[in-house]
């Protein structure tokens, strides 16, 4: 077991290689971030982090050339899994660039990931406290899908009960699919104006 001292050593010099990240949720104060009370400690280079996640932890069984039993019975079974994280970035980064395009409802600050000790959301933002700014939602929340299955409105009232829980008004929803919506959560859409469904494709649109 390395010491917490030690472990710091070692943490603060993998992230002064860019190997290493540490996260914090939005709203987290200068304070909070100084003692990193809340941060998390992450892989920041998806090389090493696709190293560690499978050929570690197979390299007997690829120094023994079988690639595609690897493949197929480790890696294939949580490869959606394991690019999930990669799906959230991708999606929280859309956001921003729309921020910065001025298309969202307002001017939002910083737009990231959030969590408490009961609860994690995959983009939280929270408007900028500006007296020209439109009328419009004072947060957004978003809760990004990569598995298989069609996201329904049983995600949308989960990522609402959490949005509710920690006192946020006038929000609007962003939900992002892998693999779709069904067609309740869509005819939903058409009657909500802050909820947006965005598909992968649309994530790749000018």
């Amino acid at each position: 077991m390395i010491d917490s001292q030690k472990a710091n050593v070692y943490l603060k010099n993998l992230m002064e290689l860019g190997l290493m990240m540490r996260e914090f949720p939005v709203g987290s104060s200068l304070k909070e971030q100084s003692k990193g009370a809340r941060g998390l400690y992450r892989i920041a280079d998806e090389f090493f982090r696709f190293w560690y996640a499978f050929v570690f932890p197979n390299k007997s069984d690829l120094d023994m050339m079988d690639v595609d039993g690897v493949y197929q019975f480790d890696i294939e079974p949580r490869l959606a899994q394991f690019s999930s994280l990669n799906f959230e970035d991708i999606c929280r980064a859309w956001l921003r660039e729309r921020n910065c395009q001025r298309k969202l409802s307002c001017r939002f600050g910083e737009i990231g990931r959030f969590w408490n000790k009961q609860l994690e959301i995959d983009a939280l933002g929270l408007s900028k406290a500006s007296g020209d700014r439109p009328i419009g939602a004072s947060a957004l929340v978003g809760e990004c899908k990569f598995g298989k299955s069609l996201v329904g409105t049983d995600v949308l009232d989960d990522l609402d009960e959490k949005a509710c829980t920690i006192g946020l008004q006038n929000v609007d929803y962003y939900l992002f699919s892998r693999a779709g919506f069904t067609p309740s959560l869509k005819a939903h859409a058409t009657q909500k104006a802050t909820l947006h469904l965005v598909s992968i494709e649309e994530l790749y649109e000018d």
